[in-house]
């Protein structure tokens, strides 16, 4: 196995956090507790309030390129793999903590709620802890 130089580490740290802070993404990621999730039906989002909170800063959302599409009864339904980067040093969380986007280039995304699904963790090259997540969001009447 080939080592890598302390340099070269944090060289690589230091780039995947100065490319997290180019965008706006930052979250809150609270461990579940005694808490409860509201649904906002003016702006169809849910908000999660109480529990212990994990971290709270900036973080970086993004899909992978590749989803997957699917007929449920007459609607066809898009899945994209939601992964969640946050910097290095900071505190792993783990599957089923819940996440609040509280900023984002897409103004959409403030104030959605994602759980937690997978971690993996960072490796000697890795400049971030990247969790894949999905959204948390309440079906309107009528939908699959």
């Amino acid at each position: 196995m080939i080592g890598i130089s302390d340099f070269a580490r944090g060289y690589l740290r230091n780039r995947a956090t100065g490319l997290m802070g180019q965008s706006k993404d930052a979250c809150q990621i609270r461990r579940p507790g005694p808490q409860k999730v509201v649904y906002d039906p003016v702006s169809r989002k849910t908000v999660t309030y109480g529990g212990a909170e994990v971290y709270a800063g900036p973080c970086r959302l993004w899909s992978l390129p590749a989803g997957s599409a699917s007929w449920v009864q007459d609607r066809e339904l898009t899945t994209t793999r939601t992964r969640l980067s946050l910097p290095y040093g900071v505190d792993t969380p783990e599957p089923g903590d819940l996440v609040t986007m509280t900023g984002s280039d897409d103004p959409e995304v403030v104030g959605r709620s994602l759980r937690i699904t997978g971690v993996t963790r960072g490796g000697g090259l890795r400049g971030s802890r990247v969790m894949e997540v999905t959204f948390i969001d309440f079906e309107e009447e009528g939908d699959v």
